[in-house]
Order: C-alpha cells, then sequence, then structure tokens
C-alpha cells in the first residue's frame, strides 16, 4: 500500500475522534465514587490491600480508600470552611483547634485558620462543610442516628472518622461504609494526619542546654535499676520480654499486672513518680504493633 500525506492525514484524524469519543464516554459513564472504611481484619495485617497471615500483635488497618466527588472540590474556593466537631472526645466537650499554639506550623502558608471555623452547635449540621466524629463507642452516635443524619447533608458535606486508637482497640467501622468520606488518624495515609508526636528543630538556647545536660548523672541518688508500670495485660508480647528479661536482670513491676510476675506492687497514677524516682531505668511499651502507631510512651 503506498502512503500518501493525505492518508497518513486521513488516519490521524479518524484516531484523533476516536480517542475524543473513548474520552467522553469515561466522563459521562464514571460511577459515583464513595468511601469505604473497611473492617481491620482479625489476626491479619493487610498488605497492597491483600491480607497475610501475621501473629496477634500485628494486627493493622488496611488503608482507608478515600477517593471525593468533584463536587467536594468547591470547598477550596469557598472563602470560609465550616467544621462541625460532632461528638466528644472521651469526655472533652471541645476539642478541636483549642491548641492551636502548639501546632509548630507556619499559619500563613501551611495552617491558614481564618480559612476555618469550628463550631459544636448541631443547629449548624446543614451549613457544615466538615463533620468531625469521634470513633470510640462512647462518642460514635448509634448507625440508625448516623443513616438517619446522612439524609440531612448536603452533597458537598464531607464526614471525618476519628480516632487515635490502635485497630484493637477501635470499634468494628465495617458498619460504617458508604457514611464516611475522610479520616483523621495518627497514620501517616490518614487523609489528616496528626502524630502524637513531631521531631522539631531545636532553638540554639535549647541547643545550649541540651549540651550542658549530657554532664549530668542522672542516676546520682538512685537505688534501683528498672522498673515497668503496667495495667494492661493482655498483651503478652510485651509481657514475654520483661519475663525473659528478668532471667538476666532485676525487673520491678507495678500495676495490677504486678501479680503476673509472683511479686504484687501496686502504685496509683498520682503516686507514679515516688513510685519510680529511685529507678534509674524505666520501661516502656506500646500495647500493639500496629502501622505508625507510635504514642506518648515512646
Amino acid at each position: 500500500m503506498k502512503i500518501t500525506p493525505r492518508r497518513c492525514l486521513r488516519n490521524g484524524v479518524i484516531i484523533l475522534i476516536i480517542f475524543g469519543l473513548l474520552s467522553c464516554f469515561k466522563v459521562l459513564w464514571r460511577p459515583k465514587v464513595t468511601t469505604v472504611i473497611r473492617k481491620p481484619p482479625s489476626r491479619l495485617q493487610w498488605v497492597q490491600g491483600q491480607p497475610t497471615r501475621k501473629p496477634a500483635t500485628q494486627i493493622d488497618y488496611p488503608t482507608h480508600t478515600t477517593e471525593i466527588n468533584d463536587s467536594s472540590t468547591s470547598l477550596l474556593d469557598k472563602s470560609r470552611i465550616l467544621i462541625l466537631v460532632y461528638t466528644k472526645f472521651w469526655n472533652e466537650e471541645r476539642w478541636v483547634g483549642e491548641l492551636r499554639g502548639e501546632c509548630f506550623l507556619d499559619y500563613e502558608t501551611q495552617c491558614p485558620l481564618e480559612k476555618f471555623e469550628v463550631t459544636y452547635d448541631k443547629k449548624r449540621f446543614a451549613e457544615s462543610d466538615l463533620v468531625i466524629f469521634h470513633a470510640a463507642a462512647v462518642n460514635m452516635p448509634s448507625l440508625k442516628h448516623l443513616r438517619s443524619l446522612s439524609k440531612n447533608r448536603t452533597s458537598s458535606q464531607r464526614w471525618v472518622y476519628q480516632s487515635m486508637e490502635s485497630p484493637m482497640s477501635t470499634p468494628d467501622p465495617e458498619p460504617l461504609n458508604g457514611l464516611f468520606n475522610l479520616t483523621w488518624t495518627y497514620r501517616g495515609d490518614a487523609d489528616f494526619s496528626a502524630a502524637y508526636a513531631a521531631y522539631v528543630p531545636l532553638s540554639p538556647e535549647e541547643k545550649l542546654n541540651k549540651m550542658a545536660s549530657f554532664t549530668t548523672d542522672f542516676s546520682q541518688g538512685k537505688s534501683e535499676l528498672v522498673a515497668w508500670l503496667v495495667s494492661n495485660c493482655q498483651s503478652q508480647l510485651r509481657m514475654s520480654f520483661v519475663r525473659e528479661l528478668k532471667k538476666y536482670i532485676k525487673v520491678d513491676v507495678f500495676g495490677s499486672c504486678s501479680r503476673l510476675f509472683g511479686n504484687p506492687r501496686i502504685c496509683s497514677k498520682s503516686y507514679e513518680k515516688h513510685c519510680l524516682k529511685r529507678y534509674k531505668f524505666y520501661l516502656s511499651f506500646e500495647n500493639v504493633m500496629c502501622k505508625d502507631y507510635i504514642t506518648e510512651k515512646y
């Protein structure tokens, strides 16, 4: 077949028309996208969406799938975004935005707070752009209440699932499928990631103070070696570790779990510092091993 400029031009036009039709078809038939919060698999850890058998101490959340409808992008264009905090955080009434001074952010570029308004008034539900729910069983409304509430939400309103607990300590989220759009947790892959703490650069004065502390003998006046204060006896990994450690050095265990080590020692929370001030070292472990779960114990 002889190739001519006219034939090349005609074939090029045909290819462009087909590509355009396919693009239009993709846009017109794009399914409605919702967010799914899947159930944390029992005794499983998720790796790239597939469960693999792991010890019970390594239970992990699957990645939360968060895809937002095009209508939500209008939030970025609003001069002010209204955030409704619908539940308590355990017993705390006002718990969002109260520690802005400890944010360690450049408010002008990273955290433009003037763009947001936080309210706890449920009467403003219909006008709210984001609605935050704490995942704890004592705070999260019933499924019946949530479904009823969802009937009155606007198409652009986003619901936020908030939890700072590990999957082991969080109620099963599977019944909430189709209700929530965004996640706010300690995990780095959450939509709103809020780690328990962060590394920040030291000021020159702080560096000098740290250097001075290197010459301090913190063991002075302390007669005992190692202490551990523990009340959750379910985490067998750390219990086994301390049992093994006790074979080699003396470890004094305090709290309700101390009875399992043959020498009960009770130390109330208000008396903790007094109990521990005699010890050179203090053991601290997370109660579960989950991705990104690093709390104030660290």
